[in-house]
């Protein structure tokens, strides 16, 4: 979504082939620190055991929605906060014109809105299917969805390889967890 924008890669003449070792470098960092994270999350269980207790587990996707909701709220108020102060963002799309800024804010929300989504229907099957043992999965995939649309947004400018670890460190996560929950879904059924 770049697409020419000064100071990205792009813009700098990098090659195809530059872009994907960047993105593969930041992507892979992000999927080793997830599975590191996740499987320490199963192994000492930092959160103590967690109830199987159906509201308990209702309490628990409730709970880490909020990171992923808070997360599109903060990006919704940089977009009108940028359209406040900005004669070329202001009459948004009534607008002649968009400013390169809004651009990219625009396509962070998008990327953050289609990251929430699947966050959210994960977290909520994940609650009400895995066994109690891997609901903290769930905690550790919630907190690393801020984390990981902080580190997105503020490499965005660099272009695909900046953006890489903080779209991984969003998706890698709720991937593992979701490929969780499906398994043991799939299980009960045979």
């Amino acid at each position: 979504m770049t697409g020419g924008v000064e100071g990205t890669d792009e813009a700098r003449g990098a090659t195809l082939a530059d872009k994907q070792r960047g993105v593969v470098a930041g992507a892979g960092s992000a999927m080793v620190i997830s599975l590191a994270v996740g499987i320490m999350a199963v192994l000492y269980d930092p959160f103590g055991p967690l109830s199987g207790a159906l509201d308990a587990r209702l309490q628990l996707a409730a709970t880490a929605s909020l990171p992923v909701v808070l997360s599109l709220l903060v990006t919704v108020g940089w977009i009108a906060n940028t359209r406040f102060f900005h004669i070329e963002d202001i009459d948004a799309a009534a607008g002649p014109v968009e400013g390169e800024h809004m651009r990219r804010l625009k396509a962070i929300l998008a990327n953050s809105f289609e990251q929430g989504v699947l966050a959210l229907a994960t977290y909520w099957a994940a609650a009400v299917l895995l066994p109690a043992w891997l609901l903290d999965g769930i905690v550790f995939a919630a907190a690393s969805f801020p984390v990981g649309r902080i580190l997105f947004a503020s490499g965005y400018r660099k272009g695909a390889g900046g953006r890489a670890l903080g779209f991984e460190l969003t998706l890698a996560p709720t991937v593992l967890l979701l490929v969780a929950t499906v398994c043991f879904a799939a299980s009960r059924l045979w």
